[in-house]
């Protein structure tokens, strides 16, 4: 069984998807139960995900799931997510 530990960037990174993602598809995200699910190698040391660098794609995938689309399992993307509905670095 693997020892995730998810670190505070990312958390907040997925917090600020979520916003984002919300008010892009002018969805109430109050009403809404979200998990976001990370798959990561199985190892019995402890690992860690962390930074902000997910947080465009965990948006991407946050609207898609939203509005019912599928995303191309052929396209990559990083980098941030900003409040103002903007990716960065």
């Amino acid at each position: 069984m693997a020892n995730i530990i998810f670190d505070e960037t990312l958390q907040s990174s997925a917090q600020t998807a979520i916003k984002v993602a919300g008010e892009i598809t002018k969805t109430n995200i109050k009403e809404r139960d979200i998990l976001i699910s990370i798959r990561a190698p199985v190892s019995n040391e402890k690992s860690e995900i962390g930074g902000g660098s997910g947080g465009a794609a965990m948006t991407v995938a946050l609207i898609a799931a939203m509005e019912g689309r599928n995303i191309s399992r052929d396209v990559l993307i990083t980098g941030t997510i900003e409040d103002y509905h903007t990716s960065g670095k």
